[in-house]
Parts: structure tokens; C-alpha cells; sequence
């Protein structure tokens, strides 16, 4: 498909990492930066509008996942990590209870947030899963204690493209009245699901096609956090700072128009010319948009297809490449790539 070809030349395959991003959309998301680039909560009658399309745009995102502005509340921010700092620090510093579940596979977003806590007094559990990165669920109720403040796990693995059965998690956490917040950062815009099943949840625009800096935190009216920001009163003062209505306008525009998905035939041509099996992938309940494959050096194999760009399986911190966290704790060693629409 086209829309993976980049000017230079080379071809995009790394949309885990940020989705390709249109000329349409930018042309829309320009045209909505002339128009709702002004503070929303103006109260010069020109700009009245503004705090209309901002009320609205709640219902919209609501209503786009099929969930109720009774029952559901929307937090926007600048993205998933922003929108897990606030929900599993807010929920921390609203209770006493000091237990958290989560899983070895998370987003450094989720672990290092935890972490943090770790210092304030939270206690980490890890919830057990196998060499394909499958989440053992029957292992959570084990964990629970009257000390455990929460369930944290994403429904779609950023590196493998494994797939949570986050039915079955939010079943087992509804049983005990714990809260199950799901990182749905790869999920949203791809993957089809009853988004009722969680008690809170995130999304970054830039990962379905819409621009950097605009994202969400939605949760039920029940799950009760404290601010960890301070400032002025906008979000319910969870979190202050100016509106970026044109980025949620651009970003909710994005999600009601559906994200582009390559067809088989462009996937199949990519892994054929790469010289890879999409049998061969790492996982075995894999969303169709990341492929994870171990490879004998990386190095190597990009070197020799210098034409795409392609994920490394690592993270970038400071400038120095690391062994993925995620590939370590399933027995791989650093050879993995990753290939992501």
C-alpha cells in the first residue's frame, strides 16, 4: 500500500512503535488547528463554540467505544503514558491498599510507574505467564489478598502482538471487586472488543493515524483517583494545562473514519521479500497488525534489507540500545524484530 512508501523511499514497518500518518490527516488536523486553536475555555462569545465541541467530543469518544457518559468518565491527556501515570498513581494515592498485579510483559509505561510506587510503599506482584507471553489467568485469583488495589495488564502486547483474553481477566477481577485498568494503547483502532470489560483504560492518537501529543484516560464514575497534578481546574483538575482541541478533534475524527489496515496480499508480499514465515512469529493468539521474529543476528538481517525499516525488539533509552524486557522475560535472546502496521 502506498501509504507505507515514504518519500525517501523506504518502506514503514514499524507502526507499534507510531502509525504512518496521511496527507489527509494533516490537511484535516490543519484545518482544525485554524479552527479550534483557541483556549476552550474562553468565555468571549466568539469562542463559545469552543466549549461546546469540547463537551461533545466526550460523548463522541464515549460513544465511538459504545459506553455511556452515565456510567464512564474521559480524561484527555497527552498519551497512554501520561493516562497510566494518572490512573494507577491517582488510584494509589486515593487508597490504602498497597497491592498491585501486573505482569513482567507491560510497557515500561506500567513497570516503571510501578516501580515508583514501590518507593511509597506498594507492593509489585507478578502475574505468571508462559514462553509465548499468554497470561495465566487462573494464577490472578491466587494473588488477590484484602491488600490488593488493582489489576494492571494490557489487552495487546506492543512487541509480540499477543493478545490478553481480557474477558476472562476482567471476569475474575469483577468477581472480587478489584479493578482491572488495561493498557489498550495497541488495541484501540484495531482490535474489536467490549471496552465495558474494564474499569479504566488509555489511548495516544499517534498510534491509529491521528497526531503526536493527544490521548485519554476513561474509566467508570466509581473507580475514585486523587489528582497527581496541579494547576488549573481543567479535566475535573486532573489535569491542567490548555486544551489541545484541535489534536482531540483530529484524533476522535481519526477513530469514527477507521484505521487503514494493509490487505494480506501487501503483508504477504513484505514477509515473502524479507524472507520470513508469518507462521514463524513469536505468540499464538497474535493481532494481525505486529509480527515478532527471532532472527540468527539483527544486525545483519536489517543491514540487509535497508529499504524497510523495521523494529529492532529493543528499546531506545539515551541513545543506547537494550535488550527488550519483554522478549528477555519469554527466554529470547536480543535477535528479535518486529514488523507492525
Amino acid at each position: 500500500m502506498e501509504k507505507y512508501v515514504l518519500q525517501s523511499g523506504e518502506i514503514y514497518l514499524d507502526g507499534a512503535a507510531t502509525s504512518i500518518k496521511s496527507v489527509e490527516m494533516a490537511t484535516k488536523h490543519a484545518d482544525n488547528i485554524i479552527k479550534y486553536g483557541f483556549n476552550p475555555l474562553s468565555s468571549h462569545p466568539a469562542l463559545v463554540f469552543l466549549q461546546e465541541s469540547l463537551l461533545k467530543s466526550r460523548e463522541r469518544l464515549l460513544s465511538y467505544f459504545n459506553l455511556s457518559p452515565f456510567d464512564f468518565s474521559v480524561t484527555y491527556c497527552s498519551g497512554s503514558t501520561e493516562a497510566l501515570n494518572l490512573i494507577i498513581k491517582g488510584l494509589f494515592f486515593s487508597s490504602r491498599k498497597r497491592r498491585i498485579i501486573t505482569s513482567e510483559l507491560e510497557h515500561k509505561a506500567v513497570l516503571e510507574t510501578i516501580k515508583y510506587l514501590e518507593t511509597l510503599g506498594a507492593e509489585l506482584i507478578y502475574v505468571p505467564h508462559n514462553h509465548e507471553g499468554v497470561i495465566q489467568i487462573s494464577a490472578i485469583e491466587e494473588l488477590f489478598n484484602s491488600d490488593t488495589l488493582c489489576v494492571v495488564l494490557m489487552h495487546v502486547n506492543n512487541e509480540t502482538g499477543e493478545i490478553n483474553d481480557v474477558e476472562g481477566i476482567s471476569e475474575v477481577c469483577n468477581s472480587f471487586d478489584i479493578p482491572f485498568i488495561c493498557d489498550t494503547t495497541q488495541a484501540i483502532g484495531k482490535e474489536v472488543t467490549d471496552f465495558s470489560y474494564f474499569d479504566a483504560f488509555v489511548g495516544s492518537a499517534h498510534k491509529f493515524g491521528a497526531p503526536f501529543g493527544t490521548g485519554f484516560l476513561i474509566r467508570k464514575k466509581t473507580i475514585q483517583i486523587d489528582n497527581i497534578f496541579h494547576g488549573g481546574s481543567q479535566e475535573e483538575y486532573y489535569r491542567p494545562g490548555t486544551h489541545n482541541l484541535p489534536g482531540i478533534m483530529t484524533m476522535i475524527e481519526c477513530l469514527e473514519e477507521g484505521y487503514q489496515t494493509p490487505d494480506a496480499t501487501f503483508k504477504n508480499s513484505i514477509f515473502m521479500e524479507l524472507g520470513l514465515n508469518k507462521d514463524d512469529r513469536i505468540g499464538v493468539n497474535n493481532t494481525p497488525f505486529i509480527y515478532a521474529f527471532q532472527v540468527n543476528d539483527v544486525d545483519s538481517f536489517i543491514n540487509a534489507h535497508p529499504k524497510f525499516i523495521i523494529g529492532r525488539g529493543s528499546a531506545c533509552n539515551s541513545g543506547l540500545i537494550q535488550p527488550s524486557h519483554v522478549y528477555s522475560s519469554l527466554g529470547y535472546d536480543k535477535n528479535v524484530i518486529r514488523i507492525s502496521f
